[in-house]
């Protein structure tokens, strides 16, 4: 997903720093009334520290198995609601647990398709090429030129001239589908385009060549 690294105080920024401020300053409050609070925040937020870019600006995109940690702040809160209004706190843990399974089934069935997972991803982008990169790659494996075609179309509209490392990878890949439908002027065109932003590169040059 594009995230942007905020630099400078903004709306986003304070509410960001509040998130983990304003539940902290309350257990710190309530710690006699509700002693749970506190070694939930903890539990919830240590694990994010590495991917929160609250203390640093840190982008860590493979932030999954940090989530699982972080379940846990929430857990202790629903066993201290069990106890403290057992209905309440047993058709809240039923509720959570319904949707976290029907959230975890949905995202499984995404996930166990890699055409489908990656163009979730472009959908959710607006600027990385590697995601379209990657979805075109899974359509032309699953025997779809046209759709991987215009893939690889977008890694260059997003590219903005040939900006993104994955639009040189794009222009091998699509010189290649279109050499392989017998589109040769289209691939000579594509090679062409490409060493008009990477003049340097071998396998492009090696590919127009044999084109």
């Amino acid at each position: 997903h594009d995230v942007p690294t905020l630099t400078d105080w903004s709306l986003v920024a304070l509410m960001g720093y509040l998130l983990v401020a304003v539940p902290f300053l309350t257990g710190v409050w309530l710690r006699a009334r509700l002693p749970q609070l506190l070694p939930a925040w903890g539990l919830l937020w240590l694990p994010l520290l590495p991917v929160s870019q609250v203390i640093v600006p840190l982008q860590n995109r493979m932030a999954d198995r940090y989530l699982w940690w972080s379940v846990l702040g929430l857990a202790l809160l629903l066993v201290w609601l069990c106890e403290r209004w057992p209905r309440v706190g047993t058709a809240s843990s039923l509720l959570l647990l319904v949707g976290w399974t029907a959230t975890t089934t949905e995202r499984a069935a995404l996930f166990g398709d890699s055409a489908l997972v990656f163009a979730d991803a472009t959908r959710k982008t607006t600027e990385s090429g590697v995601a379209p990169y990657q979805l075109a790659m899974a359509l032309e494996a699953q025997g779809a030129p046209d759709s991987a075609r215009a893939a690889y179309e977008e890694v260059w509209r997003r590219s903005r001239g040939g900006k993104h490392e994955s639009a040189r990878r794009a222009t091998n890949n699509l010189a290649r589908l279109e050499a392989r439908q017998g589109r040769l002027e289209r691939a000579e065109a594509v090679l062409r385009r490409g060493l008009e932003h990477f003049p340097q590169d071998p396998l492009m040059r090696d590919n127009l060549e044999r084109v």
